[in-house]
């Protein structure tokens, strides 16, 4: 059994606001950033950062709430310790990846202003019609189909989203983001607790894209497969990665702390 500590509690439930707080104001200057676009940013793009807004509101309150309900258990420290440090530790690794999410989401978001502020209205009408040939020729506007597929992942309609960047990645094959979409392939079946599909996607990633910025993430999350799995040496093995090639990232200091209590 993992010891557990009540700083350790503190610390992630505080982290846990912290960032929900620093989530919503990153996401009001990504709002402010563009309306300040002018003819940058059409009003779809709008609603779409503010549909993003409100998922991560949403994700901020539920995080708020498990930071009350690990206090409770604090506090009610008597009876069984054994069990209560069982669900405390639970409590902790979910809201650990909810951190983790958290951080990805942003990340996302400020990519995708950085695209809508490096274009003018014409150029993004361009780009939309000749992402790729395959593209062009499928009358596939590359940016909506990726922005509506990204959306869906935040309402948690994962069956949707998969499908949408399955067809990001057979028509707009030639873009930016198509390891951001094979990424958020393997999220969505990690999130259905689709295991094997899941870490089946994530190698998929490492293998097709050695340069993403999404590597950390995809060797946490096989490190979480395989443990799932109870494959608690390639659990590690994973973790390991992540953490010695990573370590400056959240991912790396998630697989870092895991790999401590594998280890334990």
């Amino acid at each position: 059994m993992r010891k557990y500590s009540k700083e350790k509690a503190v610390l992630v439930s505080g982290t846990a606001s912290f960032f929900g707080s620093g989530a919503l104001l990153g996401g009001l200057v990504l709002i402010a950033g563009l309306s300040f676009l002018g003819g940058c940013a059409t009003n779809e793009q709008v609603y779409k950062v503010e549909e993003r807004l409100r998922s991560l509101e949403s994700r901020q309150t539920r995080a708020d709430a498990t930071g009350a309900r690990l206090d409770s258990l604090i506090r009610d420290s008597g009876g069984d310790k054994s069990n209560q440090y069982a669900r405390l530790n639970n409590k902790i690794d979910n809201m650990a990846e909810q951190i983790e999410q958290l951080t990805t989401m942003i990340t996302e978001l400020e990519s995708r202003l950085a695209q809508v502020n490096s274009q003018s209205t014409a150029q993004i009408s361009t780009r939309a019609g000749a992402d790729s040939a395959n593209a062009q020729s499928s009358g596939i506007n590359c940016i909506a189909l990726y922005d509506d597929s990204f959306i869906m992942v935040r309402q948690a309609d994962y069956e949707g989203a998969r499908a949408g960047f399955k067809d990001y990645l057979n028509y707009c094959g030639n873009t930016e983001n198509v390891d951001n979409a094979q990424y958020w392939i393997a999220h969505s079946l990690f999130a259905q607790n689709k295991i094997n599909g899941a870490a089946k996607e994530f190698t998929a990633l490492i293998s097709n894209h050695p340069k993403s910025e999404k590597l950390a993430t995809a060797y946490y999350y096989l490190g979480r497969c395989s443990e799932k799995n109870n494959d608690i040496e390639q659990a590690k093995k994973y973790y390991q990665t992540a953490a010695d090639k990573y370590p400056q990232t959240p991912e790396g200091q998630l697989a870092a702390d895991k790999l401590a209590e594998l280890k334990r």
